[in-house]
């Protein structure tokens, strides 16, 4: 076994060409451990001079939407607004004050909670504070697919963060914030579709 560094375009294509002879190498044989060093240095090169860009999660969204034949008034229909899929769509989705604060009333009594704005990606805000778990709320099929796409990608980028979903009672299943702001709109009661802490800031 003569296994040197692999610094050149030259090196790279022969080890390749050695893989492939010693592909099938059982393990724990010279050729089998071989095999396995040639691998390891195989991949650093690669990972050196062809880097592959990690995939963006709104281009998985937009992806996933070309795929299903849907377009922003159907991303509009699961998040809520045509404007907020809209802002999602071109990356500029962050949380509002207002929103901020009317989450910190509904889980005061909750030490366990904590509400904190950011921008940027959720998988990048997880890194920063350390945290493992992403749980999303699933009502329906549609939600199902929209967040299982970002969830894939969010894998992507960092695959020691995992997304859980939990589908939300049946009979919670039919509310949305679409259906919430017509109610409200036509100065209806909303009262017995969100936390009471939250109608103040309504």
């Amino acid at each position: 076994m003569n296994i040197k560094p692999i610094k050149t375009e030259l090196d790279y294509e022969n080890a390749l060409s050695r893989l492939e002879v010693i592909f099938d190498a059982d393990k724990d044989t010279p050729e089998g451990d071989e095999l396995e060093i040639l691998s390891i240095l195989i991949e650093k090169f690669e990972d050196e001079h062809y880097p592959i860009d990690l995939p963006d999660p709104i281009e998985a969204i937009k992806f996933r939407m070309e795929q299903m034949g849907y377009n922003q008034v159907d991303l509009a229909k699961v998040v809520g607004l045509k404007s907020r899929a809209s802002e999602i769509l071109n990356k500029k989705r962050k949380l509002s004050e207002k929103r901020e604060q009317m989450l910190k009333a509904v889980f005061a009594d909750e030490p366990r909670i904590e509400v904190i704005a950011y921008e940027g990606l959720t998988v990048e805000f997880c890194k920063k504070i350390g945290a493992g778990y992403m749980i999303r709320g699933i009502r329906t099929v549609s939600d199902f697919e929209y967040e299982k796409a970002i969830a894939q990608m969010n894998h992507a980028l960092e695959p020691e963060i995992e997304s859980i979903f939990i589908v939300s009672k049946p009979g919670y299943s039919s509310i949305s914030s679409t259906i919430v702001r017509e109610i409200l709109k036509y100065n209806g009661d909303v009262s017995q579709f969100i936390p009471k802490e939250a109608l103040a800031f309504l």
